[in-house]
């Protein structure tokens, strides 16, 4: 009896030692691909934003919405206009909106166009001019690496300014600051209502 508990114990611990080996070797490959990921991720944050530069005019391309389908993007600018560049899957992005849509009578003055890379779960129940682009029509030709990103291009299309934004504000800013001073987007965009009539006289 003593012979058959004592190779007994032997082949238990044969089998601990078996699965702590097996264990300690998945840990260290799990350890692995979460340091990967983790390196990946920084890698991706330190990514300086690229952009369009500033003073180049930035090609027409089609963009798509449910109740007009397909329009051009030359078409939707007529006077200076912010572009805000958003992802479905970018969270800052949905916050973002969210506000906007809460600021809704602040940025009345404000022509805004948001553009999407995916068709949102309900198009009609959107109240901001949302359109949807097209084989990253609009990412390239603004030439941009990151969302939300806002770009503010005049009537021929040349970009003004751009920046990333974190709330309404920041779009009022670009809008103010591309325009050279201080002065109320409510302003500003009078003025500019007011140059494009006499430009039509």
């Amino acid at each position: 009896m003593n012979a058959f508990w004592i190779a007994a114990f032997v082949a238990l611990s044969l089998v601990v030692l078996v699965i702590v080996a097996v264990l300690l070797g998945v840990l260290r490959r799990a350890i692995s691909v979460l340091e990967q990921a983790e390196s990946r991720s920084e890698g991706s944050q330190s990514l300086p934003v690229q952009a369009i530069p500033t003073g180049t005019r930035v090609g027409d391309f089609a963009l798509r919405n449910g109740s007009h389908g397909v329009v051009n993007f030359n078409e939707l600018v007529q006077r200076p206009t912010v572009v805000l560049l958003i992802s479905a899957e970018c969270g800052p992005c949905h916050r973002l909106v969210s506000e906007l849509r809460a600021a809704k009578r602040r940025l009345a003055a404000l022509d805004l166009i948001v553009i999407t890379d995916a068709t949102p779960a309900s198009e009609t129940d959107s109240d901001i001019p949302l359109y949807i682009q097209m084989d990253r029509a609009a990412t390239i030709a603004f030439e941009s690496n990151a969302t939300p990103h806002a770009f503010l291009v005049d009537v021929d299309r040349v970009v003004l300014g751009s920046r990333i934004p974190r709330t309404p504000d920041d779009l009022i800013d670009l809008y103010q600051v591309a325009k050279g001073g201080d002065t109320s987007v409510v302003d500003l965009a009078e003025e500019d209502v007011q140059q494009r009539e006499v430009s039509h006289e």
